[in-house]
């Protein structure tokens, strides 16, 4: 299966959900709004990240995401694989299904692959076995749960990416919660300024600015905060070059490692909070 994608321009741009602007009949769904403001980290441009929490993509510029960054620009077909940990899967049918809520009406066939307590190497099993079915885009969302070897993470994590080339992948930061989630956040940001078919999702920087959207332990998604992951990759996506879009079934739905709501349900607080020790959360 061969397609044809246009390169990504080396840019950083920050848009609100609610000022992208879709080529679209006015009976056509629209782009989700919401009060969140993700932050898109085209390939090719290093960023500076940080010592501190939520350092990523600081150096942002505000403008609205140009429809013609946008993944549905770049590819001839409208199958997305969506690939995580519990954060993920707490948007699937399973749960709230609001990935498929925010993606589908925009034409999307969307499949959520994503388990609780998984590490970098379930993403590259997840895209190996179900490469056969054909992807136009992957999204992933890897890296809450992090066993500490860099070099594991990062060639895992590549390999999806070349895997992938020349069709695009759309990575999203992880909230730091931790301070080694920063360097887990270095390392998406190296290996989209290493390749021209990824475009990163700051969801480090949208977490930390909206504390409503994770509970207690900073991390697992309230349900506003489920909602605001799926709006920020439907942004990301734009509309679909084909339709109709569907919601496709999950292979892989054995949360048995622990809730997707984590372990905590306390508000965070409203004030900053320095990120924790290295500790895993359980059920990520």
């Amino acid at each position: 299966m061969s397609r044809r994608l246009q390169p990504f321009t080396s840019a950083v741009l920050v848009a609100a959900l609610g000022l992208v602007a879709v080529g679209c009949d006015s009976a056509a769904a629209p782009v989700p709004t919401s009060t969140t403001v993700p932050k898109f980290l085209m390939s090719g441009l290093p960023v500076a990240v940080g010592d501190g929490s939520a350092m990523v993509g600081q150096a942002a510029t505000a403008a609205s995401i140009d429809p013609a960054n946008q993944i549905g620009s770049k590819v001839a077909g409208n199958r997305v694989l969506a690939i995580g940990d519990s954060v993920m899967a707490s948007t699937a049918t399973r749960y709230t299904n609001d990935m498929c809520k925010a993606l589908v009406p925009l034409g999307w066939q969307v499949e959520v692959e994503a388990e609780t307590g998984r590490f970098i190497d379930f993403g590259t099993k997840v895209l190996k076995r179900r490469w056969a079915a054909g992807w136009d885009v992957v999204v992933i969302l890897l890296g809450n749960n992090y066993s500490g070897d860099a070099d594991a993470y990062q060639s895992q994590m590549q390999e999806m990416v070349t895997l992938m080339d020349p069709r695009p992948v759309v990575l999203l930061t992880v909230s730091e919660f931790a301070r080694s989630r920063v360097t887990v956040n270095r390392m998406i940001l190296d290996i989209a300024s290493r390749n021209t078919n990824v475009l990163v999702v700051d969801w480090a920087a949208i977490t930390a600015a909206n504390r409503s959207l994770t509970g207690g332990d900073r991390l697992h998604l309230t349900l506003p905060g489920r909602t605001a992951l799926a709006e920020s990759v439907a942004s990301a996506l734009g509309r679909a070059p084909v339709s109709p879009g569907a919601c496709l079934d999950s292979k892989y739905t054995d949360d048995s490692m622990g809730p997707v709501q984590g372990t905590t349900t306390v508000p965070r607080p409203t004030t900053p909070a320095t990120p924790a020790a290295d500790t895993e959360v359980p059920g990520t």
